[in-house]
């Protein structure tokens, strides 16, 4: 791992680092990327074998606090693992040519899916990827399920050479403890219908370590030269999927506390539906993983303007106006409210009667 920044006064300056230096190894762990240099740097006291100008150093380091004072150098592109997958809504395959050559890369990389959100398929692990993750609790991934029917996810992935099948390894990391967020691209008259009432029926079942489910529309673009035919939602399809999905996070939320399924926003503005106030949340000490957003208590009228706060007692309590006492016509001001870290609210209205604010504000 190369050091790209070193902080002074942080524990890495202490410890004689600069920027350049080769780290190799950590307590005799050698390192073979981010996720190593992390995981083994969690000690007080740490050893580190650099590697500066041709020459082997030993560096001692002694943590204060959480953070050493340090950045490491991005991997290159040419140390990512790259998809071996031909999905048939792939919008890599879909981009126009003479583009810069980063945005051509298909990543299916573990660890960026830990670091940083990334989707992958798991179709591309090996057992020691797999052992890894569950040695190192890489935890939450991010999981590019679209179908569970194994035949069908098969078609979808362009007939992988490797297994296609999800649920069974999606188990194997939900008995070890690994929370997962999964999604689902929605091609219409491919993994639509019943083929999606099976995927999300059969991703339920492993809540809580399946967090969420999220359905996206399939992207589509004008440079889809000698790939499979693939078309949009249409609007009245789109209407369906939401009063139908609307149904399974009400049966959800009493099995299993949570709502677990939500629809992308471009599927609610394509079903017409109106404005609302989302939620996202993510832990104070990782703040680049966050929660699919969700609707406030979804409700027939535009919501907006939206101010949050939340209380020593960890209540959160938004306040936002709302058309939805009036036909979508005048302005309301209402309250929500919720103990249980927004999975779920009550709203009441605060104000006794709409206004038009193009008149008064009261």
């Amino acid at each position: 791992m190369v050091v790209a920044v070193v902080r002074a006064g942080t524990p890495a300056a202490a410890a004689g680092l600069v920027a350049g230096d080769h780290i190799l190894a950590i307590n005799g762990h050698p390192l073979r990327d981010a996720i190593d240099f992390q995981f083994h740097a969690g000690d007080e006291r740490l050893v580190l074998e650099v590697l500066r100008d041709g020459g082997a150093l030993a560096l001692a380091l002694r943590r204060r606090g959480a953070e050493l004072g340090l950045e490491l150098v991005a991997p290159r592109a040419a140390e990512i693992a790259t998809c071996a997958n031909k999905c048939v809504f792939c919008f890599i395959h879909q981009l126009p040519k003479g583009m810069r050559r980063s945005l051509y890369v298909k990543d299916d990389d573990f660890r960026l899916s830990f670091l940083h959100g990334n989707y992958i398929t798991l179709t591309d692990l090996d057992e020691a990827d797999l052992a890894r993750i569950v040695e190192q609790r890489l935890s939450p991934l991010y999981v590019s399920v679209h179908a569970t029917d194994p035949a069908l996810r098969r078609r979808l992935l362009g007939e992988p050479r490797r297994s296609a099948e999800i649920l069974p390894r999606m188990e194997r990391l939900a008995k070890a403890g690994i929370r997962m967020h999964a999604q689902i691209v929605l091609c219409p008259d491919w993994n639509d219908g019943p083929h999606l009432a099976r995927t999300v029926g059969e991703l339920a079942p492993l809540h809580p370590a399946v967090a969420t489910t999220a359905v996206v529309p399939v992207g589509l673009t004008r440079h889809r030269e000698r790939l499979p035919s693939l078309r949009g939602l249409r609007p009245d399809e789109a209407r369906g999927l939401v009063d139908t999905v609307g149904g399974w996070q009400e049966r959800f939320r009493a099995e299993l506390g949570s709502r677990f399924v939500f629809l992308a926003d471009e599927i609610h503005l394509l079903a017409g539906a109106y404005a609302q106030i989302y939620f996202t949340s993510a832990h104070a000490n990782d703040l680049s993983h966050w929660s699919n957003p969700a609707a406030i208590a979804p409700a027939n009228g535009d919501r907006f303007g939206g101010e949050m706060s939340i209380a020593p007692n960890g209540r959160i309590d938004v306040s936002f106006y709302d058309r939805s006492y009036s036909g979508n016509r005048l302005v309301d001001l209402s309250y929500a409210g919720s103990k249980d870290g927004g999975s779920t609210w009550s709203t009441q209205r605060v104000t006794p009667a709409g206004f038009d604010p193009r008149r008064r504000i009261p």
